[in-house]
């Protein structure tokens, strides 16, 4: 043991504790060779009625590594009213900040730098990305794309929103954009929007 200089003992000491490593750290990801190759394959969908520290830290332990943070469940409550919609979004992204902040008491905080998030925003509430964004950039935490909720949206809902959003990619908040939840009308209308 002596013998051994310190660089062969870091590797021994690191060799043994990866045949200890839970395999439920070791989450399978994608090799798809679009956008964005090694995105996780699976993720968790958490909205502003989840209960944010259990599932979040469950889903952690279980090895998942991708979340999507939506407004399902909002939509029909908030409608089309900005003001009750921008409440919704604050309170989302108060809870969040809660979540993130308290992660230093979490016995996962070393996985920080591996969390990543997807923003699922229907038009009524793309102006509550600005918060939710800002909470996750604070933290530390990666947005991996942010997605417009097209269920029940109007053309004119779609292209509005799109133009938005696609703001947020041209000032760097953001890279990438997607359509949850696509009709072939959104998906139309975004395809000859310039």
């Amino acid at each position: 043991l002596l013998e051994m200089g310190p660089t062969a003992l870091v590797g021994d000491a690191i060799t043994e504790w990866l045949a200890s490593y839970p395999p439920y750290f070791e989450l399978p990801v994608l090799e798809s060779g679009g956008p964005a190759p090694g995105r996780p394959s699976v993720s968790l969908e958490l909205n502003a009625r989840s209960d944010l520290p259990n599932i979040f830290l469950g889903a952690l332990e279980e090895g998942i590594r991708h979340f999507h943070l939506s407004f399902e469940g909002d939509i029909q409550a908030c409608g089309d009213d900005h003001r009750v919609s921008g409440l919704t979004g604050q309170l989302f992204a108060l809870r969040l900040a809660d979540l993130m902040v308290s992660g230093a008491k979490w016995r996962f905080d070393f996985l920080r730098a591996g969390i990543r998030f997807t923003i699922v925003t229907p038009p009524s509430f793309v102006h509550t990305f600005a918060e939710l964004h800002k909470v996750l950039r604070q933290c530390r935490n990666e947005i991996d794309c942010w997605m417009l909720d097209c269920r029940g949206a109007s053309v004119q809902q779609v292209r509005g929103a799109w133009q938005a959003m696609s703001r947020s990619v041209r000032l760097g908040e953001v890279a990438s954009l997607g359509l949850w939840a696509i009709t072939r009308q959104a998906r139309d209308t975004v395809a000859r929007m310039p």
